[in-house]
């Protein structure tokens, strides 16, 4: 997800160098924070065993998976 964020990032700052349209501050903001959440839970996961921790792990791949579904495929 951070290197999702970063790409987009780039593409952005290209965009307006070239005047072309890009991604959206909205897309931006949407990945920035999932990616953040993302981190935060997997930190989370690693350092917490049991069911909690297994539980943060599936937050991390169903946030992974919301914000690719929602900004990539719809």
């Amino acid at each position: 997800m951070i290197a999702l964020v970063a790409g987009l990032v780039v593409a952005w700052v290209v965009a307006l160098q070239q005047g072309s349209p890009g991604p959206g501050a909205v897309t931006l903001l949407v990945h920035a924070l999932a990616a953040g959440a993302a981190v935060t839970a997997q930190v989370y996961a690693d350092r917490t065993p049991g069911p909690r921790g297994a539980l943060a792990a599936a937050g991390v791949i169903v946030a992974v998976g919301v914000v690719l579904t929602v900004e990539w495929l719809i």
